[in-house]
């Protein structure tokens, strides 16, 4: 009796250069979250592929550049310092 042989697991690649929310947020050094969010506000376009996100990476050379926000734990702006 002849054994199947497995099927090696390809690498999902980008479609059309479209990269997902987790790729985006590292090339934009920001959160996932927050990639959702401008996305949701309508500054990153994207299109829904079952629950996730796909963007197009051009448009991402679009999206104006933005600060990071505060660190979590931070106290938004306040200098530890006591006066």
């Amino acid at each position: 009796m002849a054994k199947k042989k497995k099927k090696k697991k390809e690498k999902k690649k980008p479609i059309n250069g479209m990269i997902t929310v987790l790729k985006a947020a590292d090339w934009m050094d920001i959160s996932p979250r927050q990639v959702r969010n401008l996305i949701h506000q309508g500054v990153v376009p994207a299109k829904k592929v079952g629950r996730d996100f796909l963007i197009n990476g051009l448009s991402l050379a679009r999206v104006p550049d933005r600060k990071p926000g505060p660190k979590p734990g931070s106290k938004h702006g306040q200098d530890d310092k006591t006066p």
